[in-house]
């Protein structure tokens, strides 16, 4: 499975389909890291922790997670043709045998381990870029946002009800490190047509949303920004009293709310800036006291009102800006979806559909750590942000709206969440190329060079 280059015994492993077939250049440059083994390299490191481990001759579990981790990237439709084009660059995996694989309990809770580590290292190597460390009252919060995304059925899906019903997943996008984490499946079948975010939400449970969080006196709390379809004020309760889980959302048109009181906030603070108000009210229904924050966006001369169980601790303004930056989770999905072409399902088994989730989560999140060694190389996509800033100065200007009447948080530029068009055409061409990682690197500075002007 895996291959020496040739001519040096000493050089690094290099899996066999990256050096079969290959053009010569990419020999030249052999003593140097292959590209797509700095990708893998995180995991690489992870696996020797892993307990589901066991040896597999055949296809070893380390060669299981690059060829899965490679059929996300690649522009394939359909495992067959992947693997045709796998066996091209000289890794010949069976059809039975990679769908034999994809239904593999065994396999998959390796999966679910490895993911888990990766999303527990990126925690330590992306605490620099954590966008809400400099805001202290958030400093005991896990942050995610959730929701969930649909895949075309697979080929041999069964008709349900007379009709094929897509594959929904749900996942969710840690706000500090853009780690993405698979929450569950979304049944389907019998009476279900499309499982709601409340009911897989609850069928998971509070360990789930957890997502590992310490627990105890030194732990942590969860926040969870989502869409209104995770409304349900009793879970919401439920899940703050015995699981330290919170959340953030927009209202509902015509939710029957009293107010019961007001809540203090610096109106002067620039974190407040456009909130209207910030009171404690009580749903008719269930007599759950909650907070509702008003607030007006300047630049889209729009007025929003959310709703959280969050603590008056969290500043009003803060609340908003965390509903604003949960379209981030959006972005992940047009990433997937348009940009690494994952839009069907791969099988039809369930621990398939679920495996495809967790390479598609592993893929994510290892391209991002990737972007982040390209930065540290000095190579680093500027113009998305600076386009942004462009934009948003153009918005002020149009609407000819004052300084303090902006929001610094409106001003507030982070890091791009999406893996960028550019990026993985990049590494689709260095992969197929057999380039080295200082090769690479060239090749990419080049690109920001010319196609960013």
């Amino acid at each position: 499975m895996t291959v020496r280059s040739p001519g040096d015994p000493g050089l690094e492993v290099i899996p066999a389909f990256y050096a079969m077939g290959l053009p010569m250049f990419s020999f030249i440059s052999a003593h140097k890291m292959p590209v797509f083994q700095k990708l893998i390299s995180p995991l690489q490191e992870l696996l020797r922790n892993n307990h589901y481990s066991r040896s597999c001759p055949i296809l070893t579990d380390l060669d299981w997670i690059e060829t899965g981790v490679h059929r996300v990237i690649s522009e394939s439709t359909t495992g067959r043709g992947f693997l045709q084009k796998l066996g091209y660059m000289g890794r010949k995996i069976s059809v039975s045998l990679f769908f034999q694989s994809l239904r593999s309990k065994r396999r998959l809770s390796h999966l679910k381990h490895c993911l888990g580590l990766l999303l527990g290292s990126m925690k330590e190597r992306r605490k620099d870029q954590d966008p809400f460390r400099d805001y202290k009252e958030l400093d005991n919060f896990e942050i995610y946002f959730g929701d969930g995304h649909f895949h075309q059925h697979a080929s041999h899906d069964p008709k349900i009800g007379g009709k094929h019903r897509a594959t929904e997943h749900f996942f969710a996008l840690n706000a500090r490190t853009n780690g993405m984490s698979h929450l569950t499946l979304a049944k389907i079948g019998g009476d279900v047509k499309r499982e709601h975010d409340i009911s897989a939400i609850k069928r998971e449970g509070i360990e789930a949303l957890r997502q590992a969080a310490r627990r105890g006196a030194h732990g942590k709390k969860v926040l969870y920004v989502w869409d209104r379809a995770c409304i349900d004020h009793e879970m919401w309760e439920k899940f703050k009293m015995e699981g330290g889980i919170y959340f953030i959302t927009r209202t509902k048109q015509g939710m029957q709310l009293t107010v019961e009181k007001a809540n203090d906030f610096d109106p002067e603070d620039p974190v407040n800036t456009g909130v209207l108000s910030d009171q404690m009210v009580t749903t008719k229904t269930s007599q759950h006291s909650l907070r509702r924050i008003t607030y007006h966006c300047s630049i889209r001369n729009q007025t929003f009102r959310f709703i959280t169980n969050l603590p008056k601790s969290i500043r009003p303004g803060l609340a908003a800006y965390l509903y604003r930056m949960r379209w981030d989770i959006e972005k992940v999905f047009d990433e997937v979806k348009n940009r690494m072409n994952e839009k069907k399902s791969w099988s039809t088994h369930k621990n398939g559909k679920i495996a495809q989730a967790l390479f598609i989560c592993i893929t994510h999140n290892l391209m991002t750590l990737l972007e982040d060694e390209a930065e540290k190389e000095g190579i680093k996509n500027d113009q998305d942000i600076k386009r942004k800033e462009q934009r948003l100065e153009e918005s002020i200007k149009k609407r000819k709206l004052r300084p303090d009447q902006v929001s610094i948080m409106e001003r507030t530029s982070h890091r791009c969440a999406q893996i960028t068009t550019i990026f993985i055409r990049w590494f689709r061409g260095v992969f197929s190329l057999g380039a080295s990682w200082v090769e690479a690197m060239e090749l990419l500075r080049g690109d920001y060079e010319r196609f960013f002007r």
